[in-house]
C-alpha cells in the first residue's frame, strides 16, 4: 500500500503524517500515533472503550511471526475491509482510534507511573510487573559470585 493511497483513505478523516517503520508506516495526526500500515492493511490503535467494535466486526489484533513464534499486540487492530470503501466511516474510527491513543499516552503520564527502574512504594503491580521487581530485588540483594 503506498502513500498515496493511505492519503486517500484517510481523506475524509483529514490532514495526515505517514512515516516510514518496519517495512510498513506509522499513521500520525497532530503527533499522535494512531495506527500502522503493515502488512498491506491498516491497523488502527484500540483499547477498552474500542476494542468491542473490533471485535463485533470479526477483526483481530495486529500480529506478526518471529523466530520465537507470533507475536500478536491489542493495542493495534486490523481495520473491517469495508472501511477501504468508505471513506467516511474509516473516518469516524481513526476519531475513535485517535481518541484511544490520546487515552493509552495519559494512561503512561499518569501521576506516579514510573518510567524503568522500581515501583513506587504502594504502587498495585501486575503478575509481570510483580515478577520483574522481584527479580530486580533478588539481583540486588544477591551476593557477587567468586
Amino acid at each position: 500500500m503506498d502513500v498515496e493511497t493511505v492519503r486517500e483513505f484517510f481523506s475524509a478523516f483529514g490532514p495526515i503524517d505517514l512515516r516510514r517503520m518496519f517495512g510498513g508506516f506509522g499513521i500520525y495526526a497532530d503527533g499522535v500515533m494512531f495506527g500502522i500500515v503493515a502488512f498491506d492493511a491498516i491497523h488502527l490503535r484500540a483499547d477498552e472503550a474500542t476494542i468491542p467494535d473490533f471485535t463485533a466486526e470479526g477483526c483481530r489484533p495486529f500480529s506478526y511471526t518471529t523466530r520465537r513464534g507470533i507475536v500478536e499486540s491489542r493495542k493495534l487492530w486490523k481495520i473491517p475491509e469495508r472501511l477501504y470503501d468508505d471513506p467516511d466511516e474509516l473516518a469516524i474510527w481513526a476519531r475513535k482510534a485517535r481518541a484511544a491513543a490520546e487515552r493509552l499516552k495519559q494512561a503512561e503520564r499518569r501521576p506516579g507511573a514510573t518510567s524503568g527502574g522500581t515501583p513506587t512504594a504502594g504502587k498495585k503491580l501486575s503478575g509481570r510487573s510483580k515478577a520483574a521487581a522481584t527479580t530486580r530485588k533478588a539481583r540486588s540483594t544477591a551476593k557477587p559470585k567468586k
